[in-house]
């Protein structure tokens, strides 16, 4: 997203917030924490905040719901037991997940592999065997989620070019204030 789109959304949540009030250093934090993600995706994820928000919306509200726009809800652990159990019942101890059949969902191959496929098929303990599935399935799908929503960060994506050696140190967020021109925008992150 451009600094313009940016400025676009700042000005579309300023104007169904009046009372707020947004800095110019605020704003160029939103341009820097913003400028990853798919303009029309953003504007619709904003929309959609704007309808059922009290508060104008924060940086993380504005990533997720466009996440959220562009992927859909994050599944629950639940729904995905289901898809494990109608596996065992089709596909039954013999045949394995991920050389004879895939479950669709990553986290969901991850979970049951985690917990082990013939295990979970000669098991007498299903409602333990759920408990357990669906809270890795939680914790696991969180942890996409938040890697979905920060991977594609500027900071995140130097911080990892810094640890295999290919860039220079990269400037804190905490300084990024102090750097930039904010009257202007001449500043470079």
């Amino acid at each position: 997203m451009t600094k313009p789109e940016v400025a676009k959304l700042l000005a579309v949540i300023m104007a169904a917030f009046p009372f707020s009030k947004l800095s110019d250093a605020s704003s160029v934090i939103y341009e820097r924490m913003l400028a990853d993600l798919d303009y029309p995706a953003a504007n619709a994820a904003v929309e959609r905040l704007l309808a059922t928000a009290r508060m104008p919306p924060t940086i993380a509200e504005i990533r997720d719901a466009t996440l959220t726009m562009q992927t859909g809800e994050v599944r629950p652990g639940g729904d995905a037991w289901g898809e494990v159990l109608a596996a065992i019942g089709r596909f039954g101890r013999g045949r394995v997940p991920g050389t004879d059949f895939r479950f669709k969902d990553p986290v969901t191959a991850r979970c049951v592999t985690a917990l082990g496929w013939r295990e979970l098929c000669d098991s007498e303990m299903v409602t333990a065997d759920r408990a357990r599935f669906i809270e890795l399935y939680d914790r696991l799908a969180a942890m996409v989620r938040r890697s979905q929503l920060s991977d594609h960060l500027p900071a995140a994506q130097r911080f990892r070019a810094l640890q295999a050696g290919d860039v220079d140190r990269p400037v804190p967020l905490a300084q990024v204030i102090n750097l930039l021109d904010v009257k202007t925008g001449d500043g470079e992150l």
